[in-house]
């Protein structure tokens, strides 16, 4: 995943964030993952989080050799399963599960998350629960590679590279 923007935490509407997650408006990333309309390339798509009516996020993935065609849902799994599907049926395949739409933006990363929880006003969201990071130390010694572990999460912990590369891309 490559962040183009981490965007802005909108604390003060409760539906742009929850106990899990702080999506923040205006944040945009991109991967590569299999083409919506040539069936042996993959090519890149954008996701990108933006104000619906109502006062609530919009999750968008278009896709650079189809930008016309947007997949807009209120949910990251619901813009990211249109994508799969549509990914899928070009190959004569079904894709029956719904997609980890969090994952496919970038939300369960942790040096994502880390940067974004340290974004202006994201501890003014009321719902969310901050993650308490830590040094992992197996061995008695403060790693060479700065790894850190949360301890209220599951994710896996980033390397001082992955920060440092995170970084450069938002530069």
């Amino acid at each position: 995943v490559t962040v183009h923007s981490l965007g802005r935490v909108v604390w003060d509407k409760p539906a742009f964030h929850n106990k899990r997650y702080i999506w923040p408006l205006g944040y945009h990333t991109s991967r590569a993952y299999l083409s919506g309309v040539n069936p042996e390339a993959q090519t890149i798509y954008h996701s990108e989080i933006v104000e619906a009516a109502g006062n609530a996020p919009q999750f968008v993935v278009w896709a650079e050799d189809q930008p016309e065609v947007m997949h807009r849902s209120p949910t990251s799994t619901g813009a990211w399963t249109a994508v799969l599907k549509q990914a899928h049926a070009i190959r004569g395949k079904e894709y029956g599960n719904s997609a980890s739409g969090p994952d496919f933006v970038g939300l369960t990363h942790a040096t994502i998350c880390m940067l974004i929880e340290q974004l202006p006003n994201a501890d003014r969201c009321a719902e969310y629960q901050m993650k308490t990071w830590e040094i992992v130390d197996n061995d008695n010694n403060i790693p060479d590679d700065g790894n850190m572990d949360p301890v209220s999460d599951n994710m896996q912990p980033p390397s001082s590279n992955e920060v440092a590369n995170t970084l450069m891309q938002l530069k």
